[in-house]
C-alpha cells in the first residue's frame, strides 16, 4: 500500500501542475474578459477529473482500461467534488480559527491549505482506493 500511495502522490503532483498549466494556456487563448479566467479554471480542473480518473487507475491503482465502469468515474468525480469541499473548509478553518490566524496572512494561508491538501490527499487515497477502484 505505501508504493501505491507514492504513486498516487506522483500522478496528483502530476496532474497539479498539468492543471496549472492548461489553465494558463486556456486564459491566454480566450478573448480577454471577466470570463475567461472562471472558465479556463473550470476547463482545467475538469480536464484533471478526467485524466486523474485514468492515469490512477492505470498508474496507481493497476487497472486496466477493460475493468472501468462508468460507476468507478461517477465516483471518481463525486470523491474529486468533495475534496474541494472539504479542502476548501478546512484550509478557510485552520486558517481562521487555530494558531495559525496569528502569523502573517499569506504565509497562515499557505500553510492552511498545504495541511488541508495533505490530509485530504489521505482521505481521497483511501477512498479511491476501497470505493472508487474496488
Amino acid at each position: 500500500m505505501r508504493h501505491q500511495f507514492v504513486r498516487y502522490l506522483i500522478v496528483g503532483a502530476f496532474l497539479g501542475v498539468a492543471t496549472l498549466l492548461i489553465r494558463a494556456i486556456l486564459e491566454r487563448l480566450l478573448p480577454e474578459s471577466r470570463v475567461a479566467y472562471p472558465a479556463s479554471v473550470i476547463f482545467a480542473y475538469a480536464a484533471g477529473i478526467a485524466a486523474g480518473f485514468f492515469l490512477h487507475a492505470h498508474f496507481t491503482f493497476r487497472r486496466g482500461s477493460n475493468s472501468l465502469l462508468p460507476r468507478q468515474f461517477i465516483r471518481f468525480v463525486t470523491v474529486a467534488l468533495a475534496q474541494i469541499v472539504v479542502v476548501g473548509l478546512l484550509a478557510t478553518w485552520l486558517r481562521y480559527s487555530s494558531y495559525l490566524a496569528s502569523l502573517n496572512a499569506d504565509v497562515a494561508g499557505a500553510v492552511a491549505l498545504v495541511i488541508a491538501v495533505g490530509i485530504a490527499a489521505v482521505a481521497t487515497f483511501l477512498l479511491h482506493r476501497a470505493w472508487v477502484y474496488d
